[in-house]
């Protein structure tokens, strides 16, 4: 038997938007929930509002970083 699943809550997904914002990458992210990255790829397969945090983070990270470039 494994551990039990670690359900991710709002305030984690919220975190995970933040996190992939500042450019963390999913395995930074993973280690930051305690979970495997793994199981973190797997979370974000099964709970779209995790995967829509991943995806509004990444996108303010690369709204970001192209600015920067512009300037």
């Amino acid at each position: 038997m494994g551990k039990p699943k670690k359900d991710i809550t709002p305030e984690e997904s919220a975190q995970v938007e933040s996190l992939a914002a500042h450019g963390h990458t999913q395995r930074e992210i993973a280690h930051f929930l305690k979970i495997s990255p793994t199981s973190f790829k797997r979370k974000l397969k099964e709970d779209s509002l995790l995967m829509a945090s991943w995806r509004r983070g990444r996108f303010r990270s690369e709204e970001h970083t192209s600015e920067l470039q512009s300037h």
